[in-house]
């Protein structure tokens, strides 16, 4: 009696331990369905569970940026790894789509020699985020603001290093075609432009020009640092260099940090360039009447 009681145990136990595995293999069939199924068409319903594909995505990031860390969208991901980005631009699916734009060039031009390369290391993200009315709640994550392509980093910091081939940053981003001889064209872009703007900077000002919040390595910070400064809309206000006769509120006046950007700081700068004139008059005019009176 006593075995048949074991045998009935281990018989439950067995119908058990079938049972979970049953119940297991129904699971995983189920994730491998939802999730093949989401890559073919994102825009199905029960691809709203991020569960399901999250880590597919966010273990891209790190082989990307390692194996290119060239791309624009890896300076912000080095950003966020050193604690300098906004929490909001350094989730994985927001960096990820700073890394894997829809197209990596302008219409007629050529694609970057590493184009292929990118384009299947962002396969799985394109699939997910790239379709129109896709249901995965991640692909809306916000992004840097016209967050600027690779190819159009490099060819700015080429254009300004034609025009201005002694800037310090130069050395760093010497070849369009090679991009191990400008490993992060995004940032010299960012150093050249805010040391003084010049007309190749315009893409540059625009992903910069609403301050996106934690991205002062590239973006700079009005709070802290004395030279970046605000125009009466808020945006981001930098002195421009132009070689001929102009006006405007984003000229420089005498000193790096004097660019009046605002309506107020301009009528600032015209009262103090007055006092500035009358002083030097009255010195002028002292001199002369010492040394009448000296002669």
């Amino acid at each position: 009696q006593g075995f048949s009681e074991w045998e009935r145990y281990l018989d439950m136990l067995e119908r058990m331990v079938k049972g979970q595995g049953l119940l297991l293999v129904l699971v995983l069939s189920v994730f491998d369905s939802v999730s093949g199924s989401c890559f073919d068409d994102p825009t199905a319903s029960a691809c709203g569970d991020v569960a399901v594909y999250y880590n597919i995505v966010e273990d891209s990031l790190k082989p990307i940026c390692s194996a290119l860390p060239w791309v624009t969208g890896c300076a912000v991901y080095r950003q966020c790894e050193g604690e300098q980005a906004e929490e909001r631009y350094c989730r994985p699916w927001s960096i990820m789509a700073s890394i894997c734009p829809s197209t990596l060039h302008n219409s007629g031009s050529n694609p970057p020699a590493y184009a292929a390369q990118l384009d299947t290391l962002c396969s799985d993200y394109r699939s997910l985020c790239g379709p129109s009315g896709t249901a995965v709640a991640e692909c809306s994550q916000p992004t840097v603001p016209n967050m600027i392509t690779t190819p159009q980093a490099t060819a700015d910091v080429l254009q300004l290093c034609v025009v201005h081939p002694s800037m310090e940053w130069c050395v760093h981003c010497t070849s369009t075609t090679n991009s191990e001889e400008c490993l992060d064209p995004l940032h010299t872009l960012a150093s050249i432009c805010l040391d003084h703007y010049m007309e190749d900077c315009a893409r540059w000002y625009d992903m910069c020009r609403e301050f996106p919040e934690g991205l002062d390595g590239i973006c700079g910070n009005s709070d802290t640092d004395s030279y970046v400064l605000r125009n009466d809309d808020g945006e981001l206000c930098v002195g421009i260099m132009k070689m001929y006769f102009h006006h405007g509120l984003s000229d420089y006046v005498l000193f790096r940090d004097w660019v009046p950007c605002t309506s107020s700081r301009y009528g600032g700068f015209f009262v103090v360039i007055v006092l500035l004139g009358i002083v030097a008059n009255l010195v002028k005019a002292i001199r002369a009447r010492l040394e009448q009176h000296w002669l």
